[in-house]
């Protein structure tokens, strides 16, 4: 029996176990998969961990470890969990992942969402405006 296996089984028998013992088991599990990212065992046993009731109720500890060790699909599910929508627009579009903006805009429905995503895209399109434009006036004449 693992040692996984053993907090499976421990947490089953004892439902009411401390918070602290699921965030240790999800601090665990994070430095192992930040150090080996292609583990996807790994990423289902923390995914798992992270719809256990006991983790959701502290959303804002399970994030700062989720954000602290770059576990996406984590920061993405707690976002969504939480319904933090604006925040998953962000998170796509500062990857300049517009289908996933897109999609989230369908996914939510929300007249806020659209509009935040948006404002977020002719942002990011006046700032490469800037960028591009040339630094001195040009006069024809």
């Amino acid at each position: 029996m693992t040692i996984d296996s053993k907090f499976f089984f421990f947490f089953k028998a004892h439902p009411s176990s401390p918070n602290s013992l699921y965030f240790a088991l999800l601090e665990q599990y994070l430095l192992m998969w930040s150090k080996n990212i292609s583990n996807s065992d790994l990423e289902k046993k923390i995914t798992l961990l992270l719809q256990n009731p006991a983790v959701l109720s502290a959303a804002d500890r399970a994030l700062f470890l989720c954000q602290t060790h770059k576990f996406r699909p984590g920061v993405l599910f707690i976002f969504e969990k939480t319904k933090l929508y604006g925040e998953i627009l962000q998170y796509y579009a500062s990857d300049n992942n517009f289908d996933s903006v897109i999609s989230t805009c369908r996914r939510y429905d929300t007249p806020s969402i659209f509009i935040t995503s948006m404002s977020n895209y002719v942002n990011r399109l006046i700032l490469t405006v800037i960028k591009i434009w040339p630094t001195r006036p040009i006069f024809v004449g």
